[in-house]
């Protein structure tokens, strides 16, 4: 802090901080509590896009997987291995990133409120990628599904 006439003064860089802090806690109030579920609802919306996009734009190849002799079954389990690989490179990410991000936060506002420090509930982080998990298994079910019914004849047929 820099002194001037009688009282404390902040520097330019303290003032940007404040604001940006007050910017932040504006932010987060805005946002209901259940944001982190909508976020996660999106996700899983877009893999399941995905997921049906990869069925309708591979329709000639699984005909061939099927031709080939490939089951119903093992077809279905690739697309379902393909969207579990999706989902654990993408938790892993968020997490990886997630929390050195919040550590950074708090060890940031901890210089200025004392008696902060990260304490990361491992717990919870556990059950919400299981969820995310489970959750992207059942969106991705009916493409997947739907995938292992295609009919080699008739994939192959059109181009």
């Amino acid at each position: 802090m820099i002194k001037r006439a009688g009282h404390l003064a902040r520097s330019p860089l303290q003032t940007e901080v404040r604001i940006l802090c007050e910017c932040l806690e504006v932010v987060a109030d805005a946002l209901p509590t259940h944001a982190p579920v909508q976020f996660m609802a999106y996700g899983l919306t877009a893999l399941g896009v995905v997921a049906t996009r990869s069925v309708v734009e591979r329709r000639q190849q699984i005909g061939m997987l099927r031709a080939i002799g490939f089951k119903r079954r093992l077809v279905q389990a690739g697309f379902l291995l393909e969207s579990s690989l999706i989902t654990v490179i993408g938790t892993a990410l968020g997490v990886a990133l997630g929390l050195p991000l919040a550590a950074q936060l708090i060890a940031h506002f901890a210089r200025t409120s004392p008696g902060l420090e990260v304490v990361i509930p491992w717990l919870q982080i556990v059950g919400i990628v299981a969820l995310a998990y489970l959750a992207s298994l059942l969106t991705t079910y009916l493409p997947a599904w739907q995938a292992s019914r295609i009919y080699p004849a008739e994939a192959l047929r059109y181009e």
